[in-house]
Order: C-alpha cells, then sequence, then structure tokens
C-alpha cells in the first residue's frame, strides 16, 4: 500500500487555476469575440538552422490591414480591419463577419535579421521569414595540433 501525503497548499493552488480557466473560457472569450473579433491570433514557429518560420492565421485581412513590426528579439503582429457597410442589403438575421483589431507580440527564440525578413499573405495565412542574425549563429572552430 502506497502512502500519498496531503498537500493542501497544491490542491487549493489547483482548484484556484481551474476557477480561472473556466472564467476565462466563460466569461472572457466571449466577450473578446462579440467585441469585434478576436484580440490576438494563434501562431506557428518554426526555427531552422538559418532562419525563424512563423505562420499566422489572416482570414478576410489584406496586406495593408496587416503590420509587422521586429524590435530585438519581440516580434508583433497587429491587424485592423472595419467592416463593410452597405444601405440596401435588407434584414440580417445573422451577422457574423466580424470587425475590428488583434495584436500579437512574443519574444522569438532567436536574433533575427530584420532588414532581411519577407512577409507574406496567401490564402488567409500570414507568413513570416526570419532570417537568424549572424551574430547568434553558431560558429565552428577548428582546433589545431601542436
Amino acid at each position: 500500500m502506497t502512502v500519498i501525503r496531503w498537500q493542501p497548499d497544491r490542491d487549493f493552488l489547483t482548484l484556484r487555476e481551474a476557477m480561472s480557466r473556466m472564467f476565462d473560457d466563460a466569461i472572457v472569450g466571449p466577450l473578446a469575440a462579440a467585441s469585434g473579433g478576436a484580440s490576438t491570433i494563434p501562431f506557428d514557429v518554426i526555427e531552422r538552422a538559418d532562419e525563424i518560420v512563423v505562420r499566422a492565421p489572416v482570414p478576410g485581412f489584406t496586406p495593408d490591414d496587416i503590420d509587422v513590426n521586429i524590435t530585438g528579439d519581440v516580434l508583433t503582429v497587429t491587424g485592423n480591419r472595419t467592416a463593410e457597410r452597405e444601405e440596401d442589403e435588407g434584414n440580417y438575421h445573422v451577422r457574423e463577419w466580424r470587425s475590428g483589431s488583434f495584436q500579437r507580440a512574443m519574444r522569438l527564440p532567436s536574433e533575427v535579421d530584420p532588414n532581411k525578413a519577407e512577409a507574406s499573405v496567401k490564402d488567409g495565412v500570414l507568413t513570416l521569414t526570419l532570417p537568424i542574425a549572424e551574430a547568434v549563429k553558431p560558429k565552428k572552430i577548428s582546433i589545431k595540433a601542436n
């Protein structure tokens, strides 16, 4: 028989975290969506030998709607889309197309060279190709025999 020591601090912390997550999912998430769209976007970040590739879904956004900034090792992506208004469309029963803005900032795993960065939007996906800065790339040091 195994005896497990009860640690009330750990158990209460877990309950508090669960309640916080439940509150965020039930209240904060829907309020952000109702106020004009999501306030953030998800990122996929892939580090390769010479570059970092970041992908983010931006459906309905044009390249003019999106701003990408790199400061040091922090990447910031912002976007803003205004609602299109048509006067004689009829009565809406459901209107789920959202307008609004988003912002997402994250620290990159390596310092990049922003002067050689490339960005494109295709099929609603923003793709950033960020070359890793030469200063932080690993250098091979040859060993000489005496």
